[in-house]
């Protein structure tokens, strides 16, 4: 074992279904390092600490790739996202979208995939006539809504927090006639996305969603859904970028905290669940870190790069 050789890093992180030593085996061997940002990333207040950042420059400065994956979509990044040291790709909006990093930390559409807008008109048409929700969709990097839906959300007839509602009723873009304008879109579009006054009124929605034939779903806030097409994640889109980069993507670390992030915490050689991870997503991680606001993500890749300079020194 290489324990003896490291920091307490390590310590911090709590195994679920590894042994000590598969872990450290496995650290050594990780190729790429990918994470979500809300949640994971980011702290309560939607800050990167100085904590993480030094941790992510450390990653960096080793000659690790770095790839963020995330719901969000281009509109929405904060430039600090964009500025991060090593960061080579952004997998956006579950998987919809893949952005690289240009050299003048700019970012470049490469790769994009979802609903086409003919079909997510006619599932919007139908939602808003079975069910009193809240609808916005993705296109191009920009997110657009019914007209009046930022009052009804603002008035807080959702079921949304209230952090949320700000950061929505900011980056919202109304529109008339709202179905037949996302027909008119150019798509693919990237997501759709949904809130439901209550719990029950979610779960009936889901299920109706489910009985649809080609689309996939993601829920990263708690209390929405989010519509992709078929066959999207973030673990695809993680697989695409580091292939497309000359990494095996077979030995990629992840670390997120929502359920759009089980794809990718169940597929990556080193699965990572954040402490204010929901049960369920902690259930598919092979680790589990200190939570958002504890520096999870420092304490993730100081182990990591730990593990592989004691691997060197052997």
């Amino acid at each position: 074992m290489l324990k003896a050789n490291v920091t307490n890093a390590i310590s911090a992180l709590k195994p679920l279904k590894l042994s000590e030593n598969e872990l450290e085996h496995r650290l050594t061997t990780c190729e790429v390092v990918a994470f979500d940002l809300d949640g994971t990333l980011f702290d309560d207040k939607k800050r990167i600490s100085l904590s993480n950042r030094f941790a992510i420059e450390q990653i960096a400065h080793s000659g690790m790739p770095v790839l963020v994956a995330t719901g969000r979509v281009a509109s929405v990044l904060p430039n600090a996202v964009q500025s991060l040291p090593g960061l080579f790709a952004i997998v956006g909006a579950n998987g919809s979208s893949i952005m690289k990093v240009t050299s003048d930390r700019g970012l470049k559409l490469v790769h994009e995939r979802g609903i086409m807008p003919a079909e997510g008109a006619a599932l919007i048409e139908q939602l808003i006539e079975k069910f009193d929700v809240y609808i916005d969709v993705a296109d191009h990097g920009l997110l657009y809504t019914s007209a009046g839906m930022l009052a009804r959300i603002a008035a807080r007839e959702f079921e949304i927090s209230s952090q949320q509602v700000n950061f929505v009723c900011q980056t919202r873009l109304e529109r008339p006639d709202f179905v037949r304008f996302v027909s008119r879109l150019s798509g693919p579009l990237e997501r759709i996305n949904v809130y439901t006054r209550n719990h029950d009124e979610r779960k009936q929605v889901r299920q109706w969603l489910e009985e649809k034939k080609g689309l996939s779903f993601a829920n990263s806030l708690g209390t929405n859904i989010e519509i992709n097409a078929k066959s999207i994640s973030k673990w695809n889109g993680i697989c695409q970028c580091a292939e497309a980069a000359g990494y095996d993507w077979r030995h990629c670390m992840v670390i997120g905290d929502g359920t759009n992030d089980i794809s990718m915490i169940e597929a990556a050689s080193v699965g990572v669940a954040m402490d204010n991870a929901p049960a369920a997503v902690k259930a598919c991680a092979d680790v589990v870190a200190p939570c958002n606001v504890d520096d999870g993500v420092a304490y993730v890749l100081a182990a990591l790069l730990d593990m592989k300079r004691a691997s060197r020194r052997q």
